[in-house]
Parts: structure tokens; C-alpha cells; sequence
């Protein structure tokens, strides 16, 4: 065979998941790929910098400059050289208008490569295009394709649910349904102003529960394949980022986020995020811990309700929490006099734009000692006991302070601000 060799200019960790991953001789599609005087089949190599799953190709057959078409008689396709060790993952016989050809493979290489055998009798062979399309192989893709931009209206919407403001959704679990855009979206959105696709097939994918893994470490990731239908009837458009509605349309704007690397979905292709290609998270300038992120995304994706009004209790403290402290671990004042105070429902106000702050100012108990040993409190948090527990929010104070004793010290003015 004669071998043609061809390597993607860029490395397939650029690319997302059914999505294109080598676009062969793509500068030179304008009168074919040609192969002449040929005494058998052209063998093309693909070579890829890290594994990838290939399940798909996509090809036009060619032409020459005097109008011939030599489209392949067939195309074999096989995952590693099938002069060694190569296995043969699927044969077809191309069209001459662009067919996509899908076929089973589940296992990752960084080469494949095509054998492309003339139609009897001819000895000029030429493709006008082909285009390789699969799955990352080894490591399971790109590393998470992060959405971390809540809209206002879920921050609100979780945020009156916690402080027992009001109660979302309406009916747990909730709707989310996934949508790809064509233009960038933001706070101001909502399901019908996004710029989503139109027609060709396109629709939202939903995200049920069972599609979502348990949170950890403060994120929410996939935990199965999330496929959209295959692209029929003209192209998509190029992909620049995603969303989450709670509605298959319109409806309203959870989440939103941009691809790093734009993606274009033609004719014929299978857009398809593999398990654990998405991550949900809030950003890093809320006072989070990552034990409340877990139960906010776990509450968002239908899998552990967080009823409400849960029992919170406000606590002061020396040093500032971190997102893997614990009700146990943050540094509150052990003096004569301390404890935390229970935070009901109606001492809260309702939410507006994420943020929630205290209706009503609340006082603790007479110091009988110096707190923290003089020391000035600096921080407010937020736990679900009244000792221990869990670390749920937490705050700086806009004007540190010590308590001595005889101090009733009160706390007004609190927010908390979900992002």
C-alpha cells in the first residue's frame, strides 16, 4: 500500500467530545485529494499527541480536474497499523456527497488508519473530504469543561430555599436541560433570549438526576454521556458555550458558561459531552464551604433535597474559615459567656439577586471574660448545629472587633452572597 501519513495540527485535548478530531488534507479540498497511477490501496495514517476513542467518519468522495469522480471503491478504518497489529473497526463504501459513518469502538489509541481501496479498474483514486470524529480515549477527555456562572435567579431561588424564604423547585426535583450557544449568555439571560441553534434537529438535552454524579470537593460532575441529536438537515453553527434551563424551551437560566475552544457542529454530527466532561461549581469568591456546595449542587441536580428551614446557629470567629473548614475547626472565642446563636427563618429577609442578608439585628449573650483572649473577632459564620457540626457560610466583618467582658456584642448588617 502506499502510505500517506497525517498528523492533526492540533492535539486532541483541544477538542471536546464528539466532536471533530482530525480534519484530513483540509487544505486541499478544492478539487480532491488525488492519488494516480495507483497499483492498490493508499493507507492514511492518523496520528494523535494522547489517545482518543474514534466512532465516527465522515466523507465526500473526490474529483479530479477533468471532472472524473474517483470516489474510493472502500474505506477500511482500523484502530493502530494494520501492517502489525492493527483491528479492523468498520468498512463502508463512500458516497460522493458528505455521509457520516458510525461505528462501535471503545477503546482508545493515539493511530488509526484508513485503507482506501480504488474502485476496480481504475488507477486514480482522489477524496474530497474526510473527517475523523470520536471521543477523548485515555484519561477521560480535556479535563472538565467548568460552568460556574449561576444566574442571579438560581442564586436567589436557592437562597430564599435555605433561609426558608421560599420553597424551589416548586415540585423536587427539579428540570435541567442542557443547551449549546451560538452567542455568549449572561446574568441578564433567560431561557428565551439565549442564542441556541435553530432547526436541523437541534434540541436540549435533559440532565436527569441519574446523569450526575454525588458532588465532591465542592463540584458537580457528569457521571454519564449527555448526547444531543445528530445534526440533520444543515449545520449548527459554531458551539462557543453552554447552558442549563429548567425547561426543554424557554423557561429559566441556571447556569452558564463558554468553551474554551469553539466547536463547530456540521451537518451530520453527534455533539455528545462523555461522562465527567462538565463540572458545576460556584465561584471562588463566595463564602462557601465545600460541604454547603455539595448540598446546593446535590439540591440543584435532584440528588439530595435539602429540606428547609435547616437548623442554623451564628457563630464569631478569630481566624477566617476556609471551604474545607468544619463547624469543628473554625476558631471561635472558648471564654466565659460564648455561644452561638439560633438563626430562625423570619430573620432573614427574602433574597434579591442572590444575596440574602439579616431582617433583624441579632445579640449575643454578656461576655463574662475577654473573648478570644482580647483578640479582635473578625469573621461571622454560618453552621447547622449548635456546637460542631457542619461549616455552611461565612463572612468577613466590615469592622473587626474584641469583645471584653461586659460586651453584649450584636451583629448587624449580615449578607451572604451565592455566586
Amino acid at each position: 500500500m502506499e502510505p500517506q501519513s497525517y498528523t492533526p495540527t492540533a492535539d486532541a485535548n483541544d477538542y471536546y467530545s464528539g466532536r471533530v478530531l482530525a480534519n484530513i488534507n483540509d487544505s486541499d479540498f478544492t478539487t480532491g485529494t488525488q492519488w494516480q497511477n495507483l497499483a492498490g490501496p493508499v493507507k492514511l495514517t492518523l496520528t494523535f499527541a494522547s489517545a482518543v476513542v474514534l466512532t465516527q467518519i465522515q466523507t465526500a468522495g473526490g474529483y479530479a480536474q477533468t471532472g472524473h469522480q474517483y470516489k474510493p471503491g472502500r474505506i477500511d478504518v482500523y484502530r493502530g497499523d494494520p501492517d502489525t497489529d492493527g483491528v479492523l473497526l468498520t468498512s463502508f463504501a463512500p458516497d460522493y456527497v458528505p455521509t457520516a459513518y458510525n461505528f462501535v469502538n471503545t477503546v482508545g489509541d493515539t493511530v488509526y488508519t484508513l485503507v482506501l481501496t480504488p474502485q476496480i479498474g481504475m488507477s486514480t483514486l482522489a477524496v474530497k473530504e474526510v473527517v475523523a470524529v470520536g471521543d477523548l480515549g485515555a484519561g477521560g477527555g480535556p479535563g472538565n469543561i467548568s460552568v460556574g456562572a449561576m444566574s442571579s435567579h438560581l442564586a436567589t431561588s436557592l437562597m430564599d430555599h435555605v433561609f426558608g424564604k421560599g420553597t424551589w423547585p416548586a415540585s423536587w426535583p427539579g428540570s435541567n436541560y442542557l443547551c449549546l450557544l451560538t452567542a455568549a449568555a449572561d446574568d441578564a439571560d433567560d431561557g428565551s433570549t439565549l442564542v441556541e441553534p435553530v432547526g436541523n434537529a437541534y434540541a436540549r438535552v435533559q440532565i436527569l438526576p441519574a446523569n450526575m454524579a454525588v458532588a465532591a470537593n465542592g463540584q458537580s460532575v457528569n457521571a454519564a454521556d449527555l448526547t444531543f441529536p445528530t445534526a440533520s438537515g444543515g449545520d449548527w453553527g459554531d458551539i462557543i458555550g453552554l447552558a442549563v434551563c429548567d425547561a426543554s424551551s424557554g423557561g429559566n437560566l441556571l447556569w452558564y458558561g463558554l468553551l474554551d475552544t469553539p466547536q463547530n457542529v456540521a451537518n451530520g454530527v453527534t455533539a455528545v459531552f462523555a461522562a465527567g466532561d462538565l463540572a458545576f461549581a460556584f465561584t471562588e469568591a463566595a463564602g462557601l464551604s465545600d460541604h454547603f456546595r455539595g448540598r446546593l449542587l446535590n439540591h440543584c441536580f435532584g440528588k439530595t433535597q435539602i429540606t428547609t428551614p435547616p437548623s442554623l446557629y451564628l457563630a464569631l470567629c478569630s481566624t477566617a474559615p476556609t471551604r474545607t473548614s468544619t463547624g469543628s475547626t473554625i476558631v471561635e472565642p472558648t471564654e466565659g459567656g460564648y455561644a452561638r446563636l439560633n438563626i430562625q427563618a423570619a430573620d432573614w429577609s427574602a433574597a434579591v439577586a442572590g444575596e440574602t442578608q439579616l431582617a433583624n439585628d441579632k445579640t449575643f449573650a454578656d461576655a463574662t471574660e475577654n473573648w478570644a483572649a482580647g483578640s479582635d473577632l473578625t469573621h461571622l459564620a454560618l453552621c447547622d448545629a449548635v456546637s460542631g457540626g457542619n461549616l455552611v457560610l461565612w463572612a468577613p466583618m466590615f469592622n473587626p472587633k474584641s469583645v471584653d467582658a461586659g460586651d453584649a456584642p450584636t451583629v448587624s448588617d449580615l449578607r451572604f452572597t451565592t455566586t
